[in-house]
């Protein structure tokens, strides 16, 4: 990123797996489920020829009142956790706003609207219950291309494992899988 980079933003990517994630995304299209404060779409964005991000904006279980990761920085006049504002400002700052389309919405709301394999790289780092990032990858995987890629973030975790572990016995295509630290990629072959 050079002289782009004036701060990253907070995140849990790790340098590996942020040396991942450019290298899965350079000159790809890409779509992001799940950005929180936008240190993956930052990483993403300055390699991508076009880069989707979808969040809600308003945290998972994990960033609520109480919750392991909670920021009260980041909640609002209403009392919710809204990242937007921050996301917005960090992609801003380090010169990646005018290459995301941020959609504010449900990943759920979202997928069924976008075309099928139209993506080279979904990464994954949203809910991070079984049943959501389940989910997350029957309706993502009908939107990797062949030869493209779809990686989930935190599959250290035991419920993203389980996840991961449960969709990869419905697949239908062969895939070939690596990991870089709790990333874990499937290539569409």
């Amino acid at each position: 990123m050079g002289d782009a980079q004036v701060t990253l933003p907070d995140g849990w990517v790790s340098p590996q797996e942020a040396g991942e994630l450019e290298n899965l995304a350079r000159e790809g299209t890409v779509l992001e489920v799940g950005a929180w404060l936008g240190l993956s779409t930052v990483t993403m964005a300055h390699v991508a020829k076009r880069l989707v991000s979808v969040d809600h904006h308003r945290g998972s279980t994990e960033h609520q009142s109480g919750g392991a990761c909670h920021d009260a920085t980041l909640v609002n006049q209403f009392g919710d956790v809204d990242t937007l504002p921050r996301f917005r400002m960090n992609l801003r700052q380090n010169r990646a706003l005018d290459k995301v389309i941020i959609i504010v919405a449900s990943f759920e709301d979202i997928a069924p609207l976008l075309a099928p394999e139209s993506f080279d790289l979904v990464f994954i780092d949203a809910d991070h219950t079984t049943d959501a990032v389940l989910r997350h990858a029957k309706l993502a995987g009908d939107l990797v291309a062949i030869g493209g890629a779809l990686a989930f973030h935190d599959a250290n975790w035991p419920t993203v494992r389980a996840a991961i572990e449960a969709y990869s016995l419905e697949l239908v295509v062969p895939v070939e899988r690596h990991e870089v630290g709790s990333l874990h990629v499937l290539r569409f072959i």
